[in-house]
């Protein structure tokens, strides 16, 4: 059992400073972007300063992956942590203390009460509003009498939400509601990390029930295990308190699994689940640092066929689309070189286009061929651009090179 007294203070820091950082996040700027919101209208995820487009969130599924599985290892290892500790709900029913006792007898107190957990409600609503719409365009448009329906009935129906939750349900939530609540159970074994009462020092509780007084969801942790038991650590601290006036440790406390039992970290299914994560964080890691900042489609052109100059050159026309996935303008270079055989050179015009950041461009460009082929031949663009300090290799891409009347 851990020897520390006192978790409340590190346990409510960790609760405030996890609000500061959620209501923080959407007026946190990184190049000019929110550091982290996704941005409808465009369909891209703004990610501490680099931007996934839609058809890259394979990255965030695997992301997704990878945190779910690292939340089932520290379920495994420390269970119920993260609804003590970490969980929204939590630091949100924390914050709005002050709700979770009415006075029956006090009406402006009262009030006063419901009234500030409605203006908790309406700020946490629109800081979720703001990882879609940045602040500044949300204030701007709410001062200007312009939110539209959309943001409105979000913001409506997300502070009504909130203000059900922390006005009347609060901790309850978590003890019948919340889903991964429900799954933890199911992932516990023998060594996981439970607040538990030491049933072999049984004797030395005085009966004072100050562990049940002060469980925000109304359990006796001296009869077992709950599921209902949120991890908080109240009873420890209120035990801890009332032992130590007698020079004596607690008798609640966190255990790895029952009291005396021991830690055991080398289990076979942690081990599992911590090799599906360790493969995960692997796999994301390389996709991430693999990621192009620019790409390149090409096609041919079909407005334009192929056809041979009066000097005997032949010119091509092809559609090429490039997306831009940075935060900067780049200007990209095109080359074009036949198939190895060929001792023929390409010009392309043009050679090089502006690709301002985050856009889809498409250009045509025409490729001469200075000596007439004997029939159709594979040509390869190659795209190239000043990255700064994020240096990426040039792109490849292969065409057919098409010559009229020819196979």
């Amino acid at each position: 059992m851990t020897t520390i007294r006192g978790f409340q203070p590190y346990r409510r820091a960790a609760l405030v400073l996890q609000a500061v950082i959620i209501l923080g996040l959407p007026f946190l700027k990184i190049r000019g972007e929110s550091a982290v919101r996704f941005d409808l209208p465009s369909l891209r995820l703004h990610f501490f300063g680099r931007a996934l487009w839609i058809q890259e969130f394979f990255v965030v599924l695997i992301a997704l992956l990878f945190f779910t599985f690292l939340i089932l290892l520290v379920t495994l290892l420390f269970g119920r942590i993260w609804c003590g500790w970490l969980c929204p709900q939590t630091a949100l029913t924390y914050l709005t203390e002050f709700a979770g006792q009415p006075a029956a007898k006090n009406l402006i107190r009262n009030i006063a009460s419901y009234a500030g957990v409605f203006g908790v409600s309406l700020l946490v609503g629109a800081n979720l509003i703001w990882y879609f719409v940045t602040p500044a365009e949300f204030f701007t448009r709410l001062l200007s009498d312009n939110l539209g329906p959309a943001i409105t009935w979000a913001w409506s129906l997300l502070t009504i939400v909130l203000f059900a939750d922390l006005a009347f349900i609060r901790h309850r939530f978590c003890a019948t509601v919340c889903p991964y609540s429900r799954m933890q159970s199911t992932l516990f074994d023998s060594r996981t990390m439970v607040i538990a009462f030491d049933m072999q020092r049984s004797a030395e509780c005085m009966d004072c029930a100050a562990c049940v007084r002060t469980c925000p969801v109304g359990i006796d942790i001296r009869k077992g295990l709950s599921p209902a038991c949120v991890s908080c650590a109240q009873c420890v601290d209120a035990c801890a308190e009332r032992l130590a006036k007698k020079d004596r440790q607690g008798l609640i406390g966190y255990f790895f699994g029952l009291p005396g039992q021991g830690i055991g970290f080398m289990r076979r299914n942690v081990l599992l689940v911590s090799a599906v994560t360790l493969s995960l964080m692997v796999f994301l890691v390389l996709l991430a640092s693999g990621r192009q900042t620019l790409d390149m489609t090409v096609m041919p052109a079909h407005n334009f066929p192929p056809r041979i100059t009066t000097d005997g050159k032949i010119i091509n026309a092809y559609l090429i689309a490039f997306e831009n996935r940075g935060s900067n303008a780049l200007q990209v270079h095109l080359s074009a070189l036949p198939a190895p055989a060929s001792q023929t050179s390409i010009a392309l015009n043009p050679a090089t286009i502006m690709v301002r950041a985050g856009e889809h461009k498409t250009a045509t460009v025409f490729a001469e061929m200075r000596d007439v082929p004997q029939h159709n031949s594979t040509v390869t663009f190659t795209l190239s651009a000043d990255y700064g300090a994020a240096e990426q290799k040039p792109l490849l891409r292969k065409a057919v090179f098409a010559v009229p009347g020819k196979p």
